[in-house]
């Protein structure tokens, strides 16, 4: 073929523009490219999914305690209280006013002194203060009961409270930096330790828990922290799915190491990489992390690249192409409790975008700078008897296109896309998990339900836009399906947790689920475009999560008449996927 000239190649361009502006997938085929690619194959937003541990453990004693008497006897007249500052006498004394005036024994001064202790704890708030009987010789029906109420003595700001278990790579200056935090003298209360210890635990990835002990002062606690470093150098994965699209590959094989802690900074570095069965898809992408501060902020840096082809049908066009990003974050936590957590996140990314359509010598080169601020967080309570939990994720991004190929600039000006210089759009997501009941003998049954989308401010380039289609989307429909600027979608499940045969079986669920959603596919619609998309599914499916170390997700759906896909010619009905990962 003789070589075309600029005037003949944008006209082509303007024919095949659905591939050479991405964001232009308005008429069927969708012809992929580096944009939509480079977004399939990252992960989702990581939302929590667990609730957080925390362990306080309080072993101090003032005085030493009062031994078993079997056979004492007492009539008590008074409880003098000893070193209670946040709840008064009176208010102590009428807690116990049923153990006064009438005989009682030694198991009685402790149920009293119990109630003392969870009066502070559950009651007050101050889970880290205990009461117990000193040893004492009980004159005139006077018993005293002792409270610790979880003043601390400073020490724990000496650099000589952080106790190792086992072996551990973290540097104990990391840890210290943590515990320079908290309050030197202050009272100790879990809603401080819990998010010291929930700090720690999330911005490093070991285990530790708080140990109150006796303080250097009458009447103060000694702040100390047991470390446990459980996961091990290196943790990883291997995924195979078919969630890949219909022109590079269906069946994807993806593995993805942890480097754990590598140089004792509680840093992380994670490589993973992904192919196709056909080879048209193939991504690399490297990430490194670590905490910069005893706040709990980590930097984070990345990188990835992901080359592809397009085949099958597409393959007349011998078109290729890549996309190559470099980004850095910044998280912060912003609020950490047992039942709640809200954290920050600021990310900035460089995109180098590239298509190539060999057989028309078109090429589409362009750049993208990135700027995002997110908020992520979870809420867990007790609405209804089992209780659920409530996630919450938005996003914000400012970001600037600029093509590096004239032609491509010339057709994105001429069609009326403009998708050239400056955007932003806003992303959600809010989703339920609604425990109706848990039953060891009859299995678990709940309620999800997953509400996203986003909106832009003018039409954007592919790899900003958003899909319908897919195993994490509407699940009837293949993945990319229905891309564009502006949209939303509905997830509705039933869950239902089958009783455990045993621990080693793994978990067996059973979702039931409806899927729907609608997508605006240019924010500033083309004249006479009229190619907006309204898609519903339904369907089942089958996961077996946690069978030794292997996770099992499948689903099989269904779509609504009159509703076909244009983002695959094989028009699968039922559409069905799956994903099988094995940890290590």
């Amino acid at each position: 073929m003789s070589a075309l000239s600029p005037q003949h190649r944008s006209t082509i361009a303007l024919l095949l523009i659905s591939n050479f502006i991405p964001l232009a997938q308005a008429a069927p085929p969708q012809i992929p490219n580096s944009g939509l690619l480079m977004r399939e194959s990252r992960p989702l937003p990581e939302l929590p999914k667990s609730k957080p541990q925390v362990e306080i453990e309080n072993t101090e004693q003032q005085r030493p305690p009062m031994k078993a008497q079997d056979g004492l006897q007492v009539t008590v007249q008074y409880f003098r209280f000893t070193g209670n500052t946040q709840i008064s006498n009176n208010e102590l004394q009428a807690l116990l006013s049923k153990y006064k005036g009438h005989p009682i024994g030694f198991n009685e001064l402790q149920a009293a002194v119990d109630i003392i202790s969870n009066y502070y704890i559950k009651a007050a708030g101050y889970p880290a203060a205990h009461a117990y009987l000193p040893e004492q010789d009980i004159k005139n029906g006077i018993v005293e009961i002792l409270i610790l109420e979880g003043h601390l003595d400073g020490s724990h700001l000496d650099g000589n409270h952080i106790e190792f278990i086992g072996d551990t790579r973290i540097r104990k200056s990391v840890l210290q930096n943590f515990l320079n935090t908290y309050p030197a003298n202050g009272l100790a209360t879990d809603a401080d330790l819990s998010h010291l210890i929930l700090l720690i635990n999330e911005s490093t990835g070991i285990t530790s828990k708080a140990v109150l002990a006796l303080g250097s002062k009458t009447g103060t606690s000694a702040l100390h922290l047991k470390v446990e470093e459980e996961p091990p150098l290196i943790t990883g994965y291997l995924s195979t799915d078919n969630h890949g699209l219909y022109s590079t590959g269906y069946y994807r094989f993806d593995g993805g190491i942890n480097i754990n802690d590598p140089f004792g900074l509680g840093d992380q570095l994670t490589l993973r990489a992904q192919t196709t069965e056909t080879g048209g898809s193939v991504m690399g992408s490297a990430d490194y992390n670590l905490p910069i501060n005893g706040y709990g902020t980590r930097l984070g840096m990345n990188f990835s690249q992901l080359n592809y082809s397009l085949g099958r049908s597409f393959s007349a066009l011998n078109a290729e192409g890549l996309a190559r990003t470099v980004g850095a974050s910044v998280i912060h936590p912003l609020y950490l409790s047992r039942e709640a957590r809200l954290s920050g996140t600021g990310h900035y990314e460089h995109r180098w975008l590239q298509d190539n359509t060999n057989s028309f010598d078109l090429h589409n080169t362009r750049e993208l700078n990135v700027m995002s601020f997110s908020l992520a967080g979870s809420l867990y309570d007790k609405l209804l008897p089992a209780g659920g939990l409530t996630q919450a994720y938005l996003n914000v991004s400012a970001g600037e296109v600029y093509f590096t190929n004239q032609i491509a600039a010339n057709t994105d000006a001429l069609t009326g896309l403009n998708s050239n210089g400056g955007y932003h759009k806003f992303n959600w997501q809010l989703n339920r998990t609604q425990n109706i009941w848990g039953d060891t003998s009859v299995g678990d049954f709940s309620l999800y339900s997953n509400f996203s989308g986003q909106v832009a401010s003018k039409n954007l380039d592919s790899s900003e836009q958003l899909s319908l289609g897919g195993p994490n989307a509407i699940r009837a429909y293949p993945v990319g399906e229905g891309s564009a600027d502006e949209g939303w979608l509905f997830n509705g499940e039933t869950r239902y947790n089958l009783p455990k045969f045993s621990s080693s079986t793994g978990q067996l669920q059973l979702i039931g689920f409806i899927d729907t959603g609608y997508s605006r596919i240019n924010a500033n619609p083309l004249a006479g475009q009229g190619r907006n998309r309204h898609l519903t599914g339904y369907g089942f499916g089958i996961n077996w999560l946690n069978m030794a170390g292997f996770n099992l997700r499948t689903s099989l759906a269904w779509r609504d008449v009159g509703t076909q896909p244009t983002s695959d010619p094989n028009q699968n009905a039922p559409q069905g996927y799956f994903q099988l990962t094995k940890g290590f």
